[in-house]
């Protein structure tokens, strides 16, 4: 049967400094910590599953240890104020600026939120889910904090519609929008609300056959290359958020349907995100 021991018993070969390489390690942590957090909203709060990853820059003068308290700060913001989740990334950073002394440290949450969606004609509703992240970062001692969204919609391409007698070729398409900004904003359903009205149709997951027949002959009208929903993306969200965004990144990509290949096109605010 195996012996409880006492703390002084046990060696502690993680703060043994002088039979190790002193350098300094830009990033430890850990990813996919799951917990429970909550998606601010007007109420108390969404509840989600949010994946957490964290990490920091390790001085010459630490070893080990420094990682288990990573996932020991991560699980100790208990009330329900700190599980919102840029409170919790924003006390993250703080903890290991504090307790670490970190001049650089990166916190990432990724969650998945269900929006709702109603059909066009037969007013049908149903769920989206949707993919999102939020992100501290510590640079230098300066914080900073991203918003994440990938959204999914339909695109015809006009090419085809011109050089056909009937018919153009049509494809699922998908663009994901970083956004830096304040600790305090809460944009994702911005984000979303966007891309749904940048390509030929959003995306419904439940329709009748009348909504089915508005959708097709909307797509026909509104033929996209991926360059137009780039370059209309970020018309939109400089006209919308401009007085928010502090720097930006919008990537689309087009699956092609005639083709194995994926048409892509980025652009960006022109300042640090690529």
């Amino acid at each position: 049967m195996p012996r409880i021991k006492s703390e002084e018993e046990l060696p502690d070969s993680r703060n043994i400094l002088d039979s190790f390489s002193k350098e300094l390690v830009p990033s430890i942590g850990y990813k996919n910590i799951v917990i429970p957090l909550l998606i601010p909203s007007a109420g108390k709060g969404i509840p989600t599953i949010g994946k957490v990853n964290v990490s920091c820059d390790m001085t010459q003068d630490m070893k080990g240890s420094l990682i288990n308290q990573h996932r020991s700060a991560v699980e100790g913001f208990k009330n329900s104020e700190e599980r919102t989740i840029p409170t919790f990334v924003n006390n993250i950073l703080k903890h290991i600026e504090s307790q670490f002394g970190a001049r650089n440290a990166e916190v990432v949450v990724e969650y998945t939120l269900l929006r709702k969606k109603i059909s066009p004609i037969s007013s049908v509703e149903s769920w989206v889910e949707s993919n999102a992240s939020y992100t501290g970062k510590l640079i230098n001692g300066s914080k900073k904090f991203y918003t994440s969204v990938t959204g999914y919609y339909t695109s015809v391409c006009p090419r085809s519609k011109e050089i056909s007698d009937y018919g153009a070729h049509s494809q699922l398409s998908s663009a994901t929008i970083i956004v830096e900004h304040s600790s305090e904003d809460i944009i994702h359903n911005i984000l979303f609300d966007l891309i749904d009205k940048a390509g030929s149709s959003e995306i419904y997951n439940i329709i009748s056959d009348l909504d089915e027949s508005y959708i097709t002959e909307q797509m026909y009208e509104n033929p996209v290359f991926v360059e137009d929903v780039v370059r209309k993306l970020a018309v939109d969200l400089t006209s919308t958020l401009g007085n928010i965004f502090k720097d930006y990144s919008i990537e689309v990509n087009h699956h092609e349907s005639i083709h194995t290949s994926i048409a892509t096109s980025t652009i960006t605010a022109g300042k640090e995100l690529k």
